[in-house]
Protein backbone atom coordinates (compact mmCIF):
# COMPACT_ATOMS: atom_id res chain seq x y z
CA UNK A 1 0.00 0.00 0.00
CA UNK A 2 1.45 3.34 -0.99
CA UNK A 3 0.80 6.49 0.94
CA UNK A 4 0.08 9.76 -0.73
CA UNK A 5 1.97 12.98 -0.10
CA UNK A 6 2.20 14.13 3.51
CA UNK A 7 -0.08 17.10 2.91
CA UNK A 8 -2.87 14.83 1.68
CA UNK A 9 -2.75 12.72 4.84
CA UNK A 10 -2.52 15.70 7.19
CA UNK A 11 0.89 14.56 8.48
CA UNK A 12 3.94 16.80 8.22
CA UNK A 13 6.82 15.77 6.02
CA UNK A 14 10.02 14.63 7.81
CA UNK A 15 11.62 17.96 6.87
CA UNK A 16 8.91 19.81 8.81
CA UNK A 17 9.37 17.82 12.04
CA UNK A 18 10.61 19.80 14.99
CA UNK A 19 13.29 18.27 17.18
CA UNK A 20 12.06 18.77 20.72
CA UNK A 21 14.02 18.19 23.92
CA UNK A 22 13.32 14.94 25.76
CA UNK A 23 11.34 16.91 28.37
CA UNK A 24 8.47 17.14 25.86
CA UNK A 25 8.00 13.37 25.60
CA UNK A 26 5.95 11.08 27.76
CA UNK A 27 8.14 9.44 30.36
CA UNK A 28 7.47 6.53 32.70
CA UNK A 29 5.40 7.48 35.69
CA UNK A 30 7.18 7.48 39.04
CA UNK A 31 6.21 4.67 41.40
CA UNK A 32 5.02 7.18 43.99
CA UNK A 33 2.28 8.38 41.61
CA UNK A 34 1.10 4.95 40.42
CA UNK A 35 1.72 2.72 43.42
CA UNK A 36 0.64 3.40 46.98
CA UNK A 37 3.71 4.25 49.06
CA UNK A 38 2.25 2.52 52.12
CA UNK A 39 1.66 -0.79 50.26
CA UNK A 40 3.66 -3.78 51.41
CA UNK A 41 6.42 -5.05 49.07
CA UNK A 42 4.34 -7.91 47.65
CA UNK A 43 1.47 -5.52 46.77
CA UNK A 44 3.94 -3.12 45.14
CA UNK A 45 5.36 -5.98 43.03
CA UNK A 46 1.86 -7.00 41.93
CA UNK A 47 0.98 -3.40 41.04
CA UNK A 48 4.17 -3.02 38.97
CA UNK A 49 3.38 -6.24 37.11
CA UNK A 50 -0.16 -5.01 36.43
CA UNK A 51 1.20 -1.82 34.92
CA UNK A 52 3.55 -3.83 32.68
CA UNK A 53 0.69 -6.06 31.55
CA UNK A 54 -1.45 -3.00 30.78
CA UNK A 55 1.35 -1.62 28.59
CA UNK A 56 1.65 -4.92 26.70
CA UNK A 57 -2.13 -5.02 26.24
CA UNK A 58 -2.08 -1.45 24.91
CA UNK A 59 0.69 -2.38 22.45
CA UNK A 60 -1.46 -5.17 21.09
CA UNK A 61 -4.20 -2.69 20.18
CA UNK A 62 -1.91 -0.35 18.24
CA UNK A 63 -1.58 -0.53 14.48
CA UNK A 64 1.75 -2.02 13.32
CA UNK A 65 3.18 1.36 12.31
CA UNK A 66 2.18 2.94 15.64
CA UNK A 67 3.68 0.02 17.55
CA UNK A 68 6.94 0.34 15.58
CA UNK A 69 7.14 4.08 16.26
CA UNK A 70 6.50 3.56 19.99
CA UNK A 71 9.23 0.93 20.27
CA UNK A 72 11.74 2.93 18.20
CA UNK A 73 11.22 6.10 20.23
CA UNK A 74 10.64 4.82 23.76
CA UNK A 75 12.78 1.66 23.82
CA UNK A 76 15.56 2.50 21.38
CA UNK A 77 15.38 6.26 22.10
CA UNK A 78 15.41 7.28 18.44
CA UNK A 79 14.58 10.90 17.64
CA UNK A 80 11.36 11.78 15.83
CA UNK A 81 13.39 12.67 12.74
CA UNK A 82 15.14 9.26 12.75
CA UNK A 83 11.81 7.45 13.08
CA UNK A 84 10.26 9.54 10.31
CA UNK A 85 13.18 8.82 8.01
CA UNK A 86 13.01 5.08 8.73
CA UNK A 87 9.24 4.93 8.33
CA UNK A 88 9.42 6.81 5.05
CA UNK A 89 11.57 4.01 3.65
CA UNK A 90 10.23 0.94 5.43
CA UNK A 91 6.89 1.41 7.19
CA UNK A 92 5.10 2.63 4.09
CA UNK A 93 5.30 -0.87 2.65
CA UNK A 94 2.59 -2.13 5.04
Amino acid sequence: MEEGPAAASGSPSPDELIQRPRTHWIEPIADDYAIATDADPSERAIMRQSIRLAFVAALQHLAPKQRAVLVLMEVLEWSAAEVAETCKHQCCSE
